[in-house]
């Protein structure tokens, strides 16, 4: 004896059609379905800040929290700052460009009064 016993195999075939009826669709059930809308992005992505005239070329977001963003241009020096309005970035101007360089400048005043976050001032320069 090798230590094997033969098996008994059942295949069990189901019909393609079942005596069983499908249930009725219950009408008061139904809904319609509801119409395909494009899903608002969340405000820290790319795809929300490409929906923002003129800064479809950004493509690294350095800083974001949902309602300050800094982003960039990979390997460039153009950087933008904005705001969320609830709906769209805003770009959040400059006050002024610096001697020398003609960098982008902020008003320390006016960010601690527009309500920058500190993690977003330390990047900005600041005007003499």
């Amino acid at each position: 004896m090798d230590g094997t016993s033969p098996a008994t195999v059942t295949e069990t075939m189901v019909p393609e059609h079942s005596a069983v009826p499908e249930p009725e669709p219950d009408p008061e059930s139904e809904t319609e379905p509801a119409p395909e809308t494009d899903p608002v992005p969340e405000p820290c992505s790319l795809e929300s800040l490409h929906r923002t005239e003129g800064m479809e070329a950004l493509d690294v977001l350095i800083y974001c929290d949902g309602a300050w963003m800094r982003a960039g241009q990979w390997q460039t020096d153009h950087l933008r700052n904005l705001a969320w309005t609830g709906g769209m970035w805003v770009e959040y101007l400059p006050d002024d460009t610096t001697p020398g360089t003609g960098y982008p400048c902020y008003d320390a005043g006016r960010l601690e009064q527009d309500g920058v976050p500190p993690a977003l001032r330390d990047q900005l320069t600041l005007c003499e």
